[in-house]
C-alpha cells in the first residue's frame, strides 16, 4: 500500500509524517531504479510509489519463464573470499541447481562447475585447475591437433581430386 497516499488520507494535517513518509518514498524508489537495467524502467517510468513499482514489477517479472535468469544472476553473485565462506557458497549452489532440476530446467554439469570454480577464492581455486599436468595437457593438444591435421590433410585432398 502507498503510505504516503495513506498517510495525506486519514491525517492531512500531520504534514511532518508526510514529508518523512515522501523521503522514504523517494529513497526506496531510487534503489529499485537504480537496481534495474535501463529497458525496464520504461515499465515503471510513470509510477510514483515505491510500493506500486514493486508489485508492477514482481506481476510482470515474477513468472516461471524468468526463473532460469533469476538463478543465473544468483550463481554469478555468489562469491567467497575466504575458505571459510567455501561450505555456504557450495550450499547456495547446490540448492540453486536442485530448484533448476526440479524446474526441469537443469544445468550441464560443466557449467555447473564453472559457476562453482568462479566462486572460490583464487588461493583455493588453484588446487583444482592444476589437477591437470603439463605433460597430460600438451599431449592432449598433439593428440588433437592430429586428429585435426588428419582431417584438415583428407578434406584438402579430397578436394583436390574433385
Amino acid at each position: 500500500m502507498d503510505v504516503v497516499q495513506e498517510l495525506y488520507d486519514n491525517t492531512q494535517t500531520n504534514v511532518e509524517a508526510i514529508k518523512k513518509a515522501k523521503q522514504e518514498n523517494k529513497k526506496v524508489r531510487l534503489i529499485i531504479i537504480n537496481s534495474i537495467i535501463p529497458k525496464i524502467h520504461e515499465d515503471i517510468i510513470g509510477i510514483e510509489a515505491a510500493s506500486a513499482i514493486t508489485e508492477s514489477l514482481k506481476s510482470e517479472y515474477n513468472s516461471e519463464a524468468n526463473d532460469f535468469l533469476q538463478w543465473i544472476n544468483k550463481l554469478t553473485t555468489i562469491k567467497t573470499r575466504t575458505k571459510n565462506e567455501i561450505p555456504t557458497a557450495c550450499k547456495k549452489m547446490i540448492k540453486i541447481f536442485s530448484n533448476m532440476k526440479e524446474a526441469k530446467a537443469p544445468m550441464e554439469e560443466k557449467k555447473k562447475a564453472k559457476y562453482f570454480l568462479r566462486a572460490l577464492p583464487t588461493s583455493f581455486k588453484s588446487n583444482f585447475i592444476l589437477v591437470v599436468t603439463v605433460d597430460s595437457l600438451y599431449n592432449k593438444i598433439k593428440e588433437d591437433l592430429k586428429l585435426w591435421n588428419y582431417f584438415n590433410i583428407g578434406e584438402t585432398l579430397l578436394k583436390k581430386n574433385s
